[in-house]
């Protein structure tokens, strides 16, 4: 490799693009800020997440369930009355 082929010409930047990068760069990411960035986006957000829901629904219905188990419950009383109406003591 040769000096020449290492080197890269300074990345000119116009006036404005500097000022932008320069905000961007200061700027503090603050909860209200990103609330903000939620709301502005909030159809894109709900979109995805319906879009989501909505493919997992479609793929529960149309698989095939591979298990399916059945039970069978016994109920016997466990108490036990006294004889010829006594007491106990």
């Amino acid at each position: 490799m040769t000096e020449s082929s290492l080197y890269k010409p300074p990345n000119k930047l116009t006036h404005q693009q500097d000022a932008l990068i320069a905000q961007t760069i200061d700027k503090d990411w603050g909860y209200g800020h990103l609330l903000s960035i939620l709301v502005r986006r909030k159809f894109w957000f709900l979109g995805a997440f319906a879009g989501a829901i909505a493919g997992s629904i479609f793929l529960t219905l149309k698989t095939q369930p591979l298990y399916q188990s059945t039970m069978q419950l016994l109920v016997e009383s466990n108490y036990q009355s006294k004889p010829n109406g006594l007491e106990a003591v």
